[in-house]
């Protein structure tokens, strides 16, 4: 994650599934000098690192490697700093299994987060990290939301919230309070990992895997895999 703090862009944060958060302050030299951020964190299996639009000093990264490899390390939730990636602290309220393996944290432009879990669906939370909101995945009534492990989430430019299931792909188009049922793919699969347009947000991007191979890459032109 590209520091939004250091206007030059030299300043890079780096997770490690398996040794930590690193850190470098001179990313474009020939040979960027990486240093651990805390080596005595209480979990170092970083997954994914996001920072607050709406207040940069604030980042979260997550923890835990959800896709079942023998020897994966489990995590242990989210943490956050509020101090620009100085200092970190395990959000309490993700101290439990549901965020045991996370595949993604990302912040809304509103700093709304929403974190992609392996056995909790998609979770959001509209204060920070003080409490969580299941949102998509089973037992919600959404159609085609057939699975409690939750791949990816992205927000697209104009607010819209894309998130994938095991085999299913969904959006909002309220900042994440509900979302829809599954989209029409055309391709089936199981992992699917997301990515929008940063300047147009009827352009979605997925590549889908089945069998361990992929599957198909899709795409939307107008906000909806519907095979419109």
């Amino acid at each position: 994650m590209v520091d939004p703090n250091d206007v030059t862009g030299n300043t890079v944060f780096a997770g490690s599934v398996g040794g930590g958060l690193w850190k470098t302050t001179n990313i474009n030299a020939a040979v960027p000098n990486w240093t651990p951020v805390n080596d005595l964190l209480s979990n170092l299996a970083i997954s994914s690192i996001a920072y607050d639009p709406t207040n940069t000093q604030i980042m979260y990264f997550s923890t835990g490697e959800g896709y079942n490899n023998i020897d994966a390390i489990r995590g242990l939730g989210v943490f956050k700093s509020t101090n620009g990636g100085t200092t970190w602290t395990q959000l309490a309220s993700t101290n439990n299994s549901t965020f045991h393996y996370c595949q993604k944290v990302v912040v809304n432009s509103t700093g709304v987060v929403f974190v992609a879990t392996s056995s909790g669906g998609l979770q959001r939370s509209a204060n920070g990290g003080t409490t969580w909101t299941k949102v998509l995945g089973t037992g919600l009534a959404i159609t085609g939301a057939l699975s409690n492990f939750c791949y990816d989430v992205e927000v697209a430019a104009n607010g819209n919230v894309y998130s994938s299931l095991n085999g299913s792909i969904h959006k909002s188009i309220n900042a994440g309070v509900t979302f829809a049922s599954a989209q029409t793919l055309g391709v089936v699969g199981n992992r699917i990992e997301l990515a929008c347009a940063p300047n147009d947000s009827n352009y979605v991007y997925a590549i889908v895997e089945s069998g361990g191979a992929v599957a198909g890459i899709i795409r939307t032109i107008n906000g909806e895999l519907r095979g419109r």
